[in-house]
């Protein structure tokens, strides 16, 4: 029932759902990545700000002009209470949240929905993400772990086969 769905409808609408709370200057970079998207696809963004003190309102309703942007206050602290905001309120078919430290790729959101196409089934689908500086202490931690999680994960995949 749903691939068939998918079939039928060129283009999937899609929602992105930015956390965010007191880091108006990374806010402001991730919208700026997201200007770059396919508009065709993108339906809204929504930026749910858990409850900030700085100028986050003001930089999300900045971007009005260039995106969908529906801006959500939620008062209760903390990242579960945002994504379940996100989660009643997101309008596209697809829901896809991006970090508000993190910058979009120009294709991000095409990827998405291929990957979505591919895999129509699929509760959840992680993008690549890129840790900037490339080149710093933490993006090599990061790099590491990920290949560690993915060589375990095969390792017990593996022997639950055998």
């Amino acid at each position: 029932m749903v691939t068939s769905i998918h079939k039928k409808r060129k283009n999937l609408e899609i929602s992105v759902a930015i956390i965010t709370r007191d880091r108006a200057k990374s806010l402001f970079r991730c919208l700026t990545s997201l200007e770059k998207q396919k508009k065709a696809l993108l339906k809204e963004v929504l930026v749910v700000d858990n409850a900030s003190t700085d100028s986050t309102k003001e930089i999300a309703l900045s971007f009005q002009k260039t995106l969908p942007i529906r801006y959500l206050k939620e008062t209760k602290v903390g990242i579960p209470y945002a994504r379940n905001r996100a989660l009643q309120e997101a309008k596209g078919k697809l829901l896809a949240f991006i970090d508000d430290d993190c910058e979009a790729t120009p294709t991000w959101i095409e990827e998405m929905v291929k990957a979505n196409k591919k895999h129509p089934t699929a509760t959840a689908i992680q993008g690549n993400s890129i840790y900037k500086p490339e080149r710093s202490i933490m993006s090599t931690i990061v790099a590491l772990d990920q290949v560690f999680w993915f060589h375990l994960n095969t390792i017990q995949k593996n022997q639950l086969l055998i």
